[in-house]
């Protein structure tokens, strides 16, 4: 993670943190996690995939390549 912080632990966090907001409801119809290398990418598929069975959001979640993610056609 970035300035050394552990980068499973940073995902942790965030997606939690994350899930718990949606999860009390909310207007929001995306929220970006813009992740910079294949590694980041696959420790936070894999810990959303083991914290949303926890967190009942309604949400469904989907990982985009940069350039699709940097440019929302429905923002």
């Amino acid at each position: 993670g970035i300035f050394g912080y552990p980068l499973d632990r940073c995902a942790t966090v965030m997606l939690a943190t994350t899930l718990g907001y949606l999860r009390r409801g909310t207007g929001l119809k995306r929220v970006v996690f813009c992740l910079y290398e294949p590694r980041a990418l696959e420790v936070f598929a894999k810990e959303l995939q083991r914290l949303s069975a926890s967190f009942e959001t309604g949400a469904s979640f989907r990982f985009l390549p940069t350039d699709e993610a940097a440019v929302p056609n429905d923002l």
